[in-house]
């Protein structure tokens, strides 16, 4: 049986897959890349476009790092709303503060 989050994200996923006007637009949306070189990284990118949140963040990790350049110069050509990269260090710092209640 799906818990009441599952249940309301399906129900945002399909109303989004349908694109039907719906009353809640995401706010922050992420995309974690480890293994994806150039044609992936263009793929999450241009998925980050069409879902439209107000903020995205590309979470590089593993083999993807090596590709920070490559993202950063696609932001600046293509980018139509707010896309910040992050690497898994960073996402390890913000978890810590976030247990340790340091957020501020």
């Amino acid at each position: 049986m799906k818990n009441e989050m599952e249940m309301n994200f399906d129900i945002y996923f399909a109303d989004f897959a349908r694109q039907d006007e719906y009353d809640k637009i995401p706010f922050v949306a992420f995309e974690v890349a480890y293994s994806e070189k150039e044609k992936a990284l263009r793929g999450s990118l241009a998925s980050l476009q069409i879902l439209g949140a107000s903020v995205s963040v590309i979470v590089l990790a593993g083999l993807s790092k090596e590709y920070r350049e490559y993202v950063e110069d696609l932001i600046r050509k293509f980018a139509l709303n707010r896309v910040i990269i992050w690497e898994d260090v960073k996402v390890s710092e913000w978890h810590s503060r976030i247990v340790s209640g340091t957020v501020k």
